[in-house]
């Protein structure tokens, strides 16, 4: 488990696990005295492993003053071990779900959403679920909120995520690996995964939720279904939930995102201008908690800054 700069934290807000229903995992970092929340909901996979070093940095910078919790997505939690499939609508369910009944009554909320996390969090503000009338603000970080099918990447996998017996295939495989790799060596086997696509320097979060991953048939599966229902449901962005809720918005998109490219961000600032959309002038990857979560808790931790502060 990673503890960057925390070793030192008071029992009462060390890092906490809870598994919700064997299905998805919890995973806290609490504030002593405080009444607002950052809700992390991520991307896919949403094991929540790859969020530790992003949500340490975050907590270490709001200096404990925030809890900041990260809910993994139904079939990616850590002790998931099941045939059950959950597609993108039965995932935004769950956060429903979660956000009516797992936070205290008081609390004040600014959810941060990855990826195919921000449909969820548009997703709900459409619902206008129990409890987002106290959400403050939405950062909407890599948005794949339109176009799935259609950007750079999704022309690639769609076809391939549409054939049920080719999931079936990366399922067995993966279970002949969990038989094949000594416990010892698993680790070493993930960090070679990943350095193997060009994520040499992922952090030791990052290896390990890879770990599970790649090793876990019933989690691989669940990654694969749901990434096959997004293609399919993902297709116009919600513009009319997006201009309703634009106060409570950030928009915030990669320079070089093969899921979200930037012809999608200028079409963003034409069709609702009053949104903050915002172009990332670094070079962080889509991917961004594998190498760059520390560079995007800064960033966070400004913006949750401005509701926590706010007269």
């Amino acid at each position: 488990s990673i503890q960057p700069k925390l070793l030192s934290m008071p029992p009462e807000v060390s890092p906490k696990m809870r598994h919700l229903e064997s299905e998805a995992s919890l995973y806290k970092l609490d504030a002593l005295d405080s009444n607002w929340y950052a809700i992390v909901i991520p991307g896919n996979p949403g094991i929540v492993g790859y969020y530790e070093e992003f949500m340490h940095s975050l907590w270490t910078k709001l200096d404990g003053q925030v809890h900041v919790w990260a809910l993994s997505h139904r079939g990616h939690g850590d002790s998931f071990n099941s045939s059950k499939k959950f597609s993108l609508a039965k995932q935004v369910e769950h956060k429903v779900k979660f956000l009516e009944t797992a936070l205290p009554e008081d609390a004040k909320m600014v959810l941060i959403g990855h990826s195919i996390g921000c449909q969820m969090i548009l997703e709900l503000l459409r619902r206008q679920a129990r409890g987002t009338d106290r959400v403050a603000r939405c950062l909407l970080l890599f948005p794949t909120i339109e176009r799935m099918r259609e950007s750079p990447q999704g022309r690639i996998v769609a076809p391939l995520l549409s054939l049920a017996p080719l999931r079936w295939l990366a399922m067995a495989l993966v279970a002949l690996l969990s038989l094949l790799i000594p416990l010892a060596w698993r680790r070493g086997f993930a960090a070679r995964c990943l350095s193997a696509v060009g994520h040499s320097n992922a952090n030791p979060g990052a290896v390990m939720a890879t770990e599970r991953l790649l090793l876990s048939p019933s989690v691989l599966g669940n990654v694969l279904y749901m990434a096959h229902t997004e293609m399919q449901d993902v297709r116009q962005p919600d513009l009319a939930t997006i201009r309703q809720h634009s106060q409570r918005i950030l928009l915030y998109y990669g320079a070089d995102d093969h899921w979200c490219p930037t012809e999608y961000f200028a079409d963003m600032r034409r069709s609702c201008p009053e949104v903050d959309a915002r172009l990332d002038e670094g070079d962080v990857a889509h991917a961004f908690v594998l190498e760059h979560s520390v560079e995007m808790a800064d960033l966070c931790a400004g913006w949750v800054r401005e509701c926590t502060t706010a007269r």
